[in-house]
């Protein structure tokens, strides 16, 4: 913990010293405002009204645990992105060192400890919305996230883990994607999808944790996140074995007790039998173009165990796209019903010769409270008729 925290203020000290510049510049900064995690360090640029019009942030991969990075703290601060309560405003300079909307005299914009800029005394203002920072978290990608001691407001941008904490901690969700199903009675807003979510609609729920997936997810929507002050835990799950720690991490994150749906779930793997042979399957995804499962997947693992190898599991591309035609020896196709919608006549005609499984796309690659129904399921559906 003591490495954490040192590296908490040396980024903070960074973060000082290049908004000097911003000052300078005329505008009014407020370094007591600084929202500082391990995720990012960030701290608010006011016009002379005392408005926010700016977003001044470090993130990025600087504060892995697993580097020693300090002398790559001069990333170059994100600038132009000013957020008010109408939304985002303004566009990042042309020359990376170049201010944002100068303002000739800053005033003074609340009382308290006061911090010197060039026009005036800027200080930290009353109304600001400060967390309460308890336990740093290590996220799947090595990355600490510093929770509030509190957790009561959640965002989950990847339907799996939508499901995952919906089943463990019912009202904690306050925003889920626009993909997110399970379980049917979801009471939550809808944030878009999981590509191109509403980042302003995210920070407006004013979430104490944002939980996503480094597949599922944009870099750049999570930094977005993050540089507006929202914690944010990214999973990276690609094997049965992750889905179990990083569920029980995610969830531990959230300040939630292991989930009794969780041992069931790990259980009932352990009791799926070992396959007496082998098969070689293609698992397509989509059609027109056609696109398949391919290397380094969480489904291409969990049909392993099942006894189930991918032809495409030594491509270069984790979905890469195919041609029928030319696919390497197999003797089975697995057809999911999402995201494309493979039914008996619409799929199947493109592998004569091969039987094919019609299976549940959200077993095939959720991996949540699924997971128990997927281990009963599948070895099944797997198994086609004759």
């Amino acid at each position: 913990m003591e490495r954490l925290t040192e590296r908490t203020v040396t980024l903070a000290g960074a973060l000082e010293a290049e908004l000097a510049e911003v000052r300078s510049a005329g505008y009014a900064v407020a370094v007591e405002e600084y929202e500082t995690g391990l995720n990012a360090v960030a701290a608010p640029v006011r016009d002379r009204s005392g408005s926010v019009v700016a977003a001044l942030s470090v993130s990025g991969p600087a504060y892995r645990f697993d580097e020693d990075r300090r002398a790559d703290l001069t990333v170059p601060l994100l600038r132009g992105r000013a957020r008010s309560r109408g939304g985002w405003a303004g566009t990042p300079p042309e020359t990376p060192g170049t201010p944002i909307r100068p303002v000739s005299d800053p005033v003074p914009v609340a009382r308290s400890s006061a911090v010197t800029g060039p026009g005036g005394v800027v200080t930290r203002p009353a109304v600001a919305r400060r967390r309460r920072v308890g336990p740093v978290f290590v996220d799947d990608l090595g990355t600490g996230v510093a929770v509030p001691d509190a957790v009561g407001r959640v965002v989950s941008v990847v339907p799996s883990l939508t499901e995952a904490v919906a089943a463990t901690a019912p009202g904690l969700l306050v925003g889920v994607t626009d993909w997110c199903t399970h379980p049917g009675d979801l009471d939550a807003a809808r944030i878009g999808g999981t590509k191109n979510p509403d980042v302003d609609a995210i920070v407006a729920l004013r979430p104490d944790l944002v939980v996503a997936n480094q597949e599922e997810n944009r870099a750049p929507d999570l930094d977005a996140l993050r540089a507006a002050g929202v914690p944010v835990y990214v999973t990276d799950i690609r094997t049965l074995d992750d889905a179990f720690g990083s569920l029980a991490r995610m969830l531990a994150a959230c300040r939630l007790d292991r989930p009794a749906w969780l041992d069931e779930a790990e259980a009932a793997w352990v009791a799926v039998p070992v396959p007496s042979r082998r098969r070689r399957a293609v698992i397509p995804i989509w059609r027109r173009p056609w696109m398949a499962v391919g290397s380094d997947t969480f489904t291409g693992a969990l049909l392993a165990r099942l006894g189930v190898d991918n032809v495409l599991g030594d491509d270069p591309e984790r979905y890469p796209r195919f041609d029928p035609a030319t696919l390497p020896p197999h003797d089975l196709a697995v057809l999911p019903d999402e995201p494309y919608l493979f039914t008996a006549d619409d799929g199947p005609e493109a592998f004569p010769g091969v039987p094919s499984a019609l299976v549940s796309g959200r077993l095939l690659t959720w991996y949540g409270p699924s997971l128990t129904e997927a281990a009963h399921t599948l070895p099944q559906a797997l198994t086609p008729p004759p």
